[in-house]
C-alpha cells in the first residue's frame, strides 16, 4: 500500500490519478507530508493499521486519517506528538523524541494523553467519540478511534476568529436550534458526570462538540485532553490556563475565583458555548469578569430567545460554582418548570423536491431598470494592457447540433413577443412571474432584441461562421454533446470602488475601498444548480454531495468545497472548450456590484422580499429602520428573486460562493487574480447565505474557508474568460 497505488484518505485502491475517484480526495493538493508528520501509509502495530492524510491538528496532537487491516475499514489515528503549538518535541524517523530541555513536561502531558485515551475507552455511546484501541510504541500513543463525517460546532458557525478582545464567530445559530444543541450536549454530560467518579471534560468549547453530517441531534464530543476524574482544585497553573480556552474556561479553571473543579464547571464552558453560537460573539472571558474585584455579569441574550433557555444560560455563567446548576438534572429540572422545551426528535424524512419550473426567457434587458444601470457595452479589450483590439462585440462560434435549432426557436420568440407584446404570453404560457422581471421597452428595447433575434436567427441557419450577439448577452456553450451549458452573461471591462467606506454599517476590518480594474469576462447568471452539478457527477463517476433534504434541481449545489467547485470547471471547460473558472474576488464584487455603491445592489437596506438570509435580524444602518422578515431555513431555487441590474440573480444570500482568489485581509492584489491548487491558503468566499444576518449580504461582506471545507451554506458561481 502506497501513494501510488492507494488514496491516502479512504484507502482504496487502484488510486493512479491525483484525485481519487472514491472519494473525491485530490492529492495534487495535500501538503501535509513533512518531517514532522508521519509518512503516508506508515504502518502500525506490526502492520495492522495504515497512516492516511492528516484530519486536523492540535497543540498536543496530530489527527490522520487511518486504515484498519483485517477489518478493512477507514478510522481517525489520533497520536500524542507536542509539536506544533507546544514544541516539546520532534520526530526522528518514526519516533518522537522530548527535546533536551522538557524531557520532565514530555512525559507528564504523556501520561495524560494515555489517560485520555483510558478515559474515551471506558464509554460506549453515541454522544462520545469511540476508542477502539490504544498503542504504545514509537515512544508515543497513538489512539484509534472512530472516524466522523461532518464539522466541528466552530465550523458550522462559520469559524471562530479573535477581533481586538472579542472572539466573533462568522453567524449566529437560529434560537430554535439552541435547544437541540442543549439537549444534544446535556446527554453526554449525563453520561460523563454519571461515571464513578464523575468525568469533568472541561474543554466543552465549539471545538470540541462534532456535528456528524452537519446535524445537531448527532452531536458528539471530542478531545478529553483536559477531562479529569472527579472533583479537584484548580491553581492558577492548571493545565486549562496553559492549553484550553481561555474565553470558555470557567473562573476556577483559571485561579480566579476559589472552588474546586466539577459539573459546574463544563455548565460554565456549555453556557459560554451556547452564548456564542446564539450570538455570535463569545461572552467576555473569566479574566475579563472577574478584573478588578468587580464581578461582571454575562452580557444580555438575544431577546426573542426562549426565556427557559435564556435563564439556564445566565445560570450556568454565574462567576460562583455554587450559583450555576449542579447537575444534568437539575438544568433538565428547570427547562421542565420552564416553557417545556421538547427533547430533539428524530429528522422527518425530507419532502420531495418541488417541480422544476418552466425554462424562463433569457432576455438581456431589464424594462424597469429602462437606460438606467444598465450592462456596460461588452468591449473585448477594454483595461489597459490587455490584448486585442476593442471590437465591441462578442465572436461567439456555434457548433453544428440540434441545440442550434433551440437558438432559432429564441430568435422566434424574441422577435414575437416584441411584435405581439402581450399575446406573446398566450402564445407560450410564459406568466408575468415566469417572465421573472424582464419587460421590453418600448421603443429601444424593441430595436435591441429585433436586433439580437436577427443575430440568433443568423447563428442558427449559418454554422460554423462567426457571428455577432449583442453587447452583455446572456449566452449559453454548448457541450460535446450537443445540450446547453449553465447560463452566462458577458461583462466589459471596467474599474470600480471594491470594498466599503469607512462609514458603511456592518462593514469589517477586511473590506478597504480601493480602485480595481477588471477586463472583460463572462460570469453565471445564477450560481450552479444541483442538477447542473450531479450531472457533472454522473459523467465522472463523483460522488454527489449532500442536499441537507431540501430537494436538488434548480436549487444551488452545496456542500462543496473549493476542489469540488475547480473540478467541475475543468471538467465544463473540456466540454465546451471554453476557459471555465471561478471568478476572481473582484470580479465577483464588480458583477455583484453592477455599477452600484450602496451596500446592497438594492440600495443602502435590504429586504427578504429581495434575498434569501436570516430575516429575523435587521441591518440596522439608522435609515433601514428595525425591518426583518422571514427566515425559510433552507436554500430557495436559483432565480427566485429579482435579478441585479446587469441579469445577476442570488448574488445576495442564498450561498455562499467560492471565488479562485486567495483570502488577503489588506487586499494586496490577491483579489485581482486566481491562486494555483497546490496552496492551503484560505479561499475568499462571497455573498452571504440563507443563514447570515444581513450585514453579511452586503455586497463588499468576505468570509474565507480552507478549500477543503464542505457545508450546507456555501456553493459556487462561474465565471468564463473571454
Amino acid at each position: 500500500m502506497d501513494r501510488a497505488t492507494h488514496c491516502p484518505n479512504c484507502f482504496r485502491a487502484p488510486a493512479p490519478a491525483a484525485r481519487c475517484a472514491q472519494c473525491g480526495f485530490d492529492a495534487a493538493t495535500y501538503d501535509g507530508e513533512s518531517n514532522d508528520l508521519l509518512p503516508l501509509f506508515a504502518a502500525l502495530a506490526e502492520g495492522k493499521y495504515r497512516i492516511g492524510r492528516v484530519l486536523g491538528e492540535g497543540g498536543f496532537g496530530v489527527v490522520y486519517a487511518g486504515w484498519v487491516h483485517g477489518l478493512e475499514r477507514t478510522v481517525a489515528i489520533k497520536e500524542f506528538f507536542p509539536a506544533t503549538d507546544n514544541p516539546l518535541a520532534r520526530r526522528q524517523g518514526l519516533t518522537v523524541t522530548a527535546r533536551p530541555r522538557y524531557q520532565a513536561e514530555f512525559a507528564d502531558w504523556k501520561q495524560q494523553f494515555l489517560r485520555e485515551a483510558q478515559l474515551l475507552a471506558q464509554f460506549s455511546h453515541p454522544r462520545i467519540v469511540q476508542v477502539h484501541d490504544i498503542l504504545e510504541e514509537h515512544n508515543t500513543i497513538y489512539l484509534i478511534m472512530e472516524r466522523l463525517e461532518g464539522q466541528t460546532l466552530s465550523d458550522a458557525l462559520g469559524g471562530l476568529e479573535q477581533r481586538g478582545e472579542t472572539l466573533a464567530a462568522g453567524h449566529a445559530l437560529p434560537p430554535e436550534q439552541a435547544a437541540p444543541l442543549l439537549h444534544a450536549a446535556l446527554e453526554a454530560l449525563d453520561i460523563l458526570h454519571g461515571h464513578a467518579p464523575p468525568v469533568i471534560h472541561r474543554d466543552l468549547t465549539p471545538y470540541n462538540l462534532f456535528l456528524v453530517d452537519g446535524r445537531i441531534d448527532r452531536l458528539k464530543v471530542l478531545d478529553f485532553g483536559l477531562a479529569r476524574l472527579g472533583a479537584r482544585t484548580q491553581s492558577i497553573a492548571s493545565i486549562a490556563a496553559r492549553v484550553g480556552n481561555p474565553g470558555f474556561a470557567a473562573p476556577e479553571q483559571l485561579g480566579l475565583y476559589p472552588g474546586a473543579i466539577g459539573p459546574a464547571t463544563d455548565f460554565y464552558t456549555l453556557g459560554a458555548t451556547l452564548y456564542t453560537a446564539l450570538t455570535g460573539v463569545a461572552p467576555p472571558n473569566a479574566q475579563q469578569r472577574c478584573d478588578g474585584g468587580r464581578l461582571l455579569p454575562p452580557p444580555p441574550l438575544p431577546p426573542h430567545l426562549d426565556p427557559a433557555l435564556a435563564q439556564i444560560i445566565r445560570a450556568c455563567l454565574e462567576i460562583s460554582p455554587q450559583r450555576r446548576p449542579q447537575s444534568v438534572a437539575e438544568i433538565r429540572q428547570r427547562l421542565a418548570a420552564g416553557t417545556l422545551i421538547p427533547p430533539p426528535e428524530p429528522e422527518p424524512e425530507p419532502e420531495p423536491p418541488p417541480p422544476k419550473p418552466r425554462p424562463r426567457p433569457e432576455f438581456p434587458f431589464r424594462a424597469d431598470d429602462g437606460a438606467q444601470n444598465p450592462p456596460p457595452p461588452f468591449s473585448k479589450g477594454g483595461s489597459a494592457g490587455s490584448k486585442g483590439e476593442s471590437t465591441g462585440v462578442l465572436d461567439w462560434n456555434l457548433r453544428e447540433s440540434p441545440s442550434a435549432r433551440s437558438w432559432w426557436l429564441l430568435a422566434w420568440k424574441i422577435a414575437v413577443v416584441v411584435v405581439l407584446g402581450p399575446m406573446a404570453v398566450a402564445l407560450w404560457g410564459w406568466t408575468a412571474a415566469e417572465l421573472g422581471g424582464w419587460l421590453l421597452g418600448l421603443i429601444v428595447g424593441t430595436v435591441l432584441l429585433i436586433s439580437m433575434a436577427v443575430a440568433l436567427w443568423k447563428e442558427a441557419t449559418i454554422r460554423n461562421k462567426p457571428t455577432t450577439i449583442l453587447a452583455s448577452q446572456v449566452f449559453r456553450d454548448m457541450l460535446k454533446d450537443g445540450t446547453d451549458g449553465p447560463v452566462m452573461i458577458a461583462l466589459s471591462a471596467g474599474t470600480f470602488l471594491m470594498g466599503s467606506p469607512k462609514s458603511e454599517w456592518g462593514r469589517d476590518q477586511d473590506e478597504r475601498q480601493h480602485k480595481v480594474s477588471v477586463r472583460a469576462f463572462a460570469i453565471g447568471q445564477y450560481a450552479v444548480t444541483f442538477a447542473e452539478y450531479d450531472r457533472f457527477c454522473e459523467t465522472t463517476g463523483r460522488k454527489p454531495p449532500s442536499d441537507a433534504g431540501w430537494g436538488r434541481g434548480t436549487r444551488p449545489v452545496i456542500d462543496v468545497s473549493w476542489h469540488d467547485a475547480l473540478a467541475y470547471t475543468e471538467w465544463l471547460s473540456k466540454q465546451t472548450g471554453q476557459s471555465y473558472r471561478l471568478p476572481t474576488e473582484a470580479e465577483w464584487e464588480y458583477a455583484a456590484r453592477a455599477g452600484t455603491t450602496t451596500p446592497f445592489w438594492t440600495g443602502r437596506c435590504v429586504t427578504t422580499d429581495q434575498a434569501n438570509y436570516d430575516g429575523r435580524y435587521s441591518y440596522g444602518a439608522p435609515d433601514c429602520g428595525a425591518k426583518t422578515g422571514v427566515y425559510r431555513g433552507q436554500t430557495q431555487p436559483v432565480g427566485s428573486f429579482k435579478p441585479n441590474p446587469w441579469g445577476l440573480h442570488d448574488t445576495m444570500g442564498n450561498v455562499w460562493e467560492w471565488t479562485c482568489s486567495a483570502y488577503d485581509k489588506g487586499y494586496g492584489g490577491a483579489e485581482t487574480k486566481c491562486t494555483t491548487k497546490d496552496t492551503s491558503a484560505f479561499r475568499s468566499l462571497r455573498g452571504g447565505s440563507w443563514d447570515n444576518v444581513p450585514a453579511w449580504v452586503r455586497s463588499a461582506a468576505r468570509f474565507r474557508f480552507s478549500p477543503m471545507t464542505r457545508n450546507y451554506r456555501q456553493g459556487f458561481r462561474l465565471a468564463r474568460s473571454l
